[in-house]
């Protein structure tokens, strides 16, 4: 039996969500940007990394629960257009994020190379692409409700929260007193709130 459409939309958005960050891999593999050992690291950087896949792998259990235990897949009225409307939200950060952010890596971990971004979505948050993260998590548990997508938004958000917070302690090793400035000008994940 072929998949409806309804079924398939929320995949697709997440695919699109995903596709930057997949591309960005690819481009600096290409282009050799993947160096080597870090110079500074974070003892947790694996550790959160790892929590963050629980959380993700949580999210899209939830995503795929509730998409293939309806008869006719997800909501495709005004809730899933708001879901969706979300994710593309989020996506769009991080489309953002990747085309200025030079330095980015998966792990709370800073080469010899690293630059200090404060430019594009980091005039607005100090940590875009988690932000784009929970917006994912928010979207998808609006557009598909269940424990598990729901449940994803607080495991999402609380561990971008500590992944923050142990860049932030390198950053602040690295850069001093000019990321000290750019913290006091900048939230952690909402503009103006948090």
């Amino acid at each position: 039996m072929a998949d409806s459409p309804s079924r398939l939309l929320p995949f697709v958005a997440h695919f699109a969500f995903w596709l930057p960050y997949i591309v960005r891999g690819q481009v600096d593999r290409m282009r050799g940007r993947i160096d080597g050992e870090p110079v500074h690291a974070s003892p947790r950087a694996k550790l959160l990394v790892g929590q963050h896949a629980i959380a993700v792998i949580g999210m899209y259990l939830g995503l795929g629960h509730g998409v293939y235990s309806t008869p006719n897949g997800v909501d495709t009225g005004l809730q899933g257009w708001v879901g969706a409307a979300l994710i593309a939200v989020g996506g769009g950060v991080s489309l953002w994020t990747l085309w200025v952010f030079r330095s980015w890596r998966l792990r709370a971990e800073l080469g010899a190379d690293h630059e200090l971004c404060t430019d594009g979505p980091f005039t607005l948050v100090r940590h875009p692409i988690y932000t784009a993260m929970v917006l994912l998590a928010f979207g998808t548990a609006i557009w598909v409700p269940n424990g598990l997508t729901i449940g994803a938004i607080l495991g999402i958000a609380w561990v971008g929260d500590q992944r923050a917070r142990a860049e932030e302690a390198l950053l602040l090793t690295a850069f001093g007193e000019r990321y000290r400035q750019f913290v006091g000008r900048t939230r952690r994940f909402i503009p103006g709130i948090y």
